[in-house]
């Protein structure tokens, strides 16, 4: 044996010794309370400063033989007040790891298993949640789903899991219940397969009859981008299937066709919506369809129908646009007696029109343009904007109004007949503002009229001036 060889072998011999040294300290100190309470206090350090609440661990420990770590009671709290349920709570998290798998990774983790987990979302009458805020700010590139897809754990699997929503801001709540979520990992792909699923989600709006849905989502988690295919939303009366993807996260860009249809009696329960479902002449399901694309700063409808009865709603083109060039062509059929009849108002059979353009602008703010909208014989021609959902304007011009075929859409006969045309002005936020200047031209079928109407309104003072 040479020199070389036999230092070669002395190395070896020492590095040997030395890992078996390391791995029988590391054997004893895991099993010492001093290790269990270290791993412990890293664990709730680390979750409080990634989600900014406070945490708390009943039990950890670590299971040599098996390579299994387990957490207990394992709770997260937010900024709910003291008394109610927890921001996020699981009653078991376990994690299974296999050691020196290759040379580029000392270990991985193979399973991890959270059994009923529990999260609690509140909403307060000012619009604030209990979610907490992050105490510090990650300093990676990555985005989310880059590090949860990089951590490669070989089988997740979530069961028994409850989610709830309370508003109290607007009345709701959502329940989800039986929360199964199941992942895989495919290491060629480096992406995970799996499959999310909850019956039965519970929705509650007002004090309305609670809605039960069956939620199935067949999902796919690449490194930058998250796969949708035949998710299914069902109730006994109503389905709606979605196909879609979400991809770069760090700036998400949303692709998704949805088509199905939804029974009233869900409308009227879960929209909280006074419908009058079970009256005669009414539809009992409305049918969606609807191909788009959503970014940050764009949107892109391909199409979207909407059909209810013998009213109908179609919608193509950009909707948003960076540079401001946005143009959403939509059409519209309504059926107003149809219609009221299940709003529970009375209003007229004859069928309306309604076209033109829609654009939402970088502070997505509304604007109608080319609008029109034609009914027994007359027709309106302007625009009209919404800044915030909350300050409105309209534009426009009316013509050929006739007063008797108006006053018969309500059922009244009057002797008198003429055509009102003429413009139409109003704003408003909390106050309304409107103007309206008319002409009458003498008709042939009764007491001719004729002149002008010129009107002023504000409601801040309740005053009109003609």
């Amino acid at each position: 044996m040479t020199r070389t060889t036999r230092i070669i072998r002395n190395i070896a011999i020492g590095i040997g010794a030395l890992l078996v040294l390391l791995i029988v300290s590391v054997l004893v100190v895991v099993h010492t309370d001093w290790f269990r309470n270290y791993v412990r206090e890293k664990i709730i350090a680390a979750t409080e400063d990634g989600t900014g609440g406070r945490v708390e661990i009943g039990s950890f420990n670590f299971d040599v033989s098996d390579l299994r770590a387990v957490v207990t009671n394992f709770v997260i709290h937010g900024t709910e007040p003291a008394g109610a349920p927890p921001f996020v709570q699981a009653a078991r998290v376990a994690v299974d790891i296999r050691l020196f798998t290759s040379i580029h990774h000392l270990l991985d983790i193979t399973f991890l298993g959270v059994q009923q987990p529990q999260v609690n979302v509140m909403v307060s009458a000012d619009g604030r949640t209990n979610i907490p805020t992050p105490k510090t700010k990650s300093t990676s590139n990555k985005s989310a789903l880059e590090t949860v897809v990089d951590l490669a754990v070989g089988h997740f699997e979530l069961t028994n899991g409850l989610a709830t929503f309370n508003s109290k801001k607007q009345p709701l709540d959502v329940r989800a219940n039986n929360l199964h979520a199941q992942l895989f990992y495919n290491v060629v792909g480096q992406s995970y397969q799996g499959k999310l699923s909850m019956e039965p989600l519970y929705v509650l709006s007002g004090r309305n009859t609670p809605v039960n849905f069956k939620v199935d989502v067949p999902v796919a988690l690449h490194r930058d981008r998250i796969d949708i295919r035949n998710a299914t939303i069902s109730t006994p009366v109503s389905t709606i299937s979605i196909n879609g993807s979400m991809e770069n996260m760090n700036s998400p860009k949303v692709s998704a066709h949805i088509n199905g249809r939804v029974a009233t009696i869900d409308l009227e329960n879960v929209a909280n919506l006074p419908l009058a479902v079970n009256a005669k002449n009414v539809p009992g399901e409305l049918d969606l369809e609807a191909n788009a694309t959503a970014s940050s700063d764009a949107i892109d409808v391909a199409g979207l129908r909407i059909t209810l009865g013998k009213s109908n709603f179609e919608a193509s083109g950009r909707l948003k646009d960076p540079s401001g060039n946005a143009s959403l062509q939509f059409r519209s059929e309504l059926a107003p007696g149809e219609l009221g009849r299940l709003a529970k108002f009375t209003a007229p059979d004859t069928p309306v029109t309604l076209s033109g353009v829609a654009k939402l602008d970088a502070a997505n703010n509304l604007d109608l343009t080319g609008l029109h909208v034609a009914a027994i014989g007359a027709e309106f021609d302007g625009s009209v904007s919404l800044a915030n959902f909350q300050r409105y304007k309209v534009q426009g011009n009316l013509r050929n109004l006739d007063i008797q075929n108006a006053a018969r859409l309500f059922h009244q006969k009057i002797p008198y007949d003429g055509v009102i045309s003429g413009s139409v002005d109003a704003q408003g936020e909390k106050a309304v503002v409107a103007a309206a200047h008319f002409t009458i031209s003498p008709g042939r079928r009764g007491i001719p009229v004729s002149g002008r109407i010129n009107a002023d309104y504000n409601s801040a003072n309740d005053n009109i001036v003609v």
